[in-house]
């Protein structure tokens, strides 16, 4: 009788890999190294070293099922059911946006530039998705209070989950509402927002795991990319009280027209920040 050996953990990123490629995957080794690493709860530095376990049964199972869906062109993100942001761990799937390294940068400019003390205020987060910037800011700053707003219920299911993960849902309010809904004037002292920037004929440009997985209400910021933050801008200026701060990611080439756009709506310390590419990245600006 005979039997047949359990590859190891680097032979099965090569395979992969090898699948991946045949499949049209971009990046096909660094993901599926990142796969395997993954499914049995290492790093990737340890599986490339060798110092991976030996796959079991279930790993290869489990294995298996992220492949299928990596082959079909979804996100690694979404096959495996979460992402790290700021080294927390969030549930993502396909509806909501998977968090990029940029808002990372955003949430660590608000929490040193805008927050940088526990302060008793009040912060919305304007199309939280994920919830990663509420939560964040939540988790870092025990005395803030957040509301967090999104067009769609599904989004605000996928936030809350995340935050009862963390630790803060009772500490956020939530709103399905096109951005703020019906809010009174006066309510915020910090305004953030990741909105749809991208424009609408940009939008088959992006790569296949974006344009067909991803949401597109979270991408698609209409035929300049500024149709979101068109009207998110005046109606920020009416929710936030005075003093209040505006934080916005942006696309690279609309900082000349997001300027233009807070100077109308008698924002004041407005800032063109870079994020660290180098593209012009953040706006914020003082109310």
């Amino acid at each position: 009788m005979t039997t047949t050996a359990t590859p190891d953990a680097r032979a099965l990123a090569r395979d992969l890999a090898r699948r991946l490629r045949a499949a049209g995957r971009t990046e096909a080794q660094a993901l599926a190294e990142w796969t395997v690493a993954t499914v049995l709860g290492i790093g990737r530095a340890a599986l490339c070293a060798g110092l991976a376990p030996s796959p079991s049964a279930a790993h290869l199972a489990e294995l298996e099922r992220i492949a299928g869906r990596l082959r079909a062109g979804e996100p690694l993100a979404y096959a495996i059911g979460w992402t790290e942001f700021l080294g927390r761990r969030f549930t993502v799937d396909r509806r909501v946006l998977i968090p990029r390294p940029e808002t990372e940068e955003l949430a660590d400019l608000v929490l040193r530039t805008v927050l940088p003390r526990p302060a008793d205020l009040d912060v919305w987060d304007v199309g939280t998705g994920s919830g990663v910037l509420a939560i964040t800011i939540a988790v870092e700053r025990p005395r803030v209070r957040v509301t967090a707003t999104d067009l769609t219920a599904a989004a605000i299911e996928v936030a809350r989950s995340n935050a009862e993960h963390h630790g803060v849902a009772e500490r956020i309010r939530w709103r399905v509402a096109d951005l703020m809904g019906p809010a009174d004037a006066g309510v915020a002292d910090v305004i953030v927002s990741n909105p749809p920037y991208v424009a609408a004929g940009e939008m088959t440009t992006l790569e296949r795991t974006v344009r067909e997985f991803e949401p597109r209400i979270a991408l698609d910021g209409g035929p300049d990319g500024l149709a979101v933050i068109r009207r998110l801008i005046p109606a920020a200026a009416r929710a936030l009280r005075p003093n209040g701060w505006l934080c916005l990611e942006i696309g690279e080439t609309q900082a000349p027209y997001v300027r233009t756009l807070l100077n109308e709506a008698d924002f004041h310390e407005i800032r063109i920040l870079r994020d660290l590419a180098g593209r012009d990245r953040f706006a914020l600006a003082h109310r």
